[in-house]
């Protein structure tokens, strides 16, 4: 296969696949709707030699943006375009699917994995949990978590993530069935998709800590930083958030 240089490439068109797909169960966290369809937006990123870098971004850029600062670019130039993309009020995740694109554009262009011009990798395998366990309409939630719980512990997972925050009693009971499930040695994390506030997320928080707990995310809103410091101490459970949190700014 031809190796091209990158300082050879220009970026000569940006593509956005808006895709959409049933869901067979429609199912809910303890904040949404019901979910009835799956979605998602593909970005796929052209060079002029042919090459072509892709990734999913959560909303698509004017052509404005992309004519004044993708295409005609190198993708060499990734901070470039994320500074010109980002300085024009673009959403942070769509900033960083491009970029990822650019990155997929170079590594392609020399051959090369990503990680290799990202320094190198640090491993070769990392440790995996299975998520989900959404309630599902018409189904017994606490049933149905028992018994998927048992189908990824038999599929060799060693850790799952629950879905909580539908209030402290029936976060018990949904952890309590996972856990009676996949037994002792078997890693239970839980999510409550910042459904509660602080008071409420301590009270579940104390609940769920006798089922050893490896993590307690999102239990409040993500930018109440002294919120999850007050629930830090008064809980006895590693506390995890700023999943919804996007850019430098965000988290600083």
């Amino acid at each position: 296969m031809a190796v091209h240089q990158p300082t050879d490439m220009k970026i000569s068109k940006v593509i956005a696949h808006s895709l959409t797909a049933p869901v067979k169960i429609p199912y809910r966290n303890c904040c949404s709707g019901w979910i009835r369809k799956r979605e998602a937006t593909l970005f796929e990123v052209r060079a002029d030699n042919g090459i072509t870098g892709w990734d999913e971004g959560d909303a698509v850029p004017s052509l404005e943006l992309i004519d004044t600062h993708v295409v005609g670019t190198n993708p060499c130039d990734h901070e470039v375009v994320y500074n010109g993309l980002s300085q024009n009020g673009l959403n942070a995740s769509s900033v960083s699917g491009i970029d990822v694109e650019l990155w997929d554009l170079m590594g392609k262009a020399l051959g090369k994995p990503v990680c290799e011009l990202l320094g190198g990798a640090q491993r070769t395998q990392v440790p995996t949990y299975a998520s989900g366990f959404f309630t599902r309409e018409g189904v017994d939630h606490i049933a149905d978590v028992a018994e998927k719980a048992r189908h990824c512990r038999d599929q060799g997972f060693q850790a799952i993530k629950l879905r909580t925050g539908f209030g402290p009693d029936q976060d018990e009971r949904i952890v309590a069935a996972a856990r009676q499930a996949i037994g002792p040695s078997s890693v239970i994390a839980v999510d409550a998709n910042m459904g509660y506030d602080v008071p409420t997320a301590i009270d579940a928080g104390r609940r769920l800590e006798a089922y050893d707990l490896l993590w307690y995310e999102e239990s409040i809103d993500a930018e109440n930083v002294s919120g999850y410091f007050e629930i830090k101490q008064a809980l006895h459970v590693p506390i995890a958030g700023a999943e919804s949190l996007s850019g430098l700014r965000s988290f600083e």
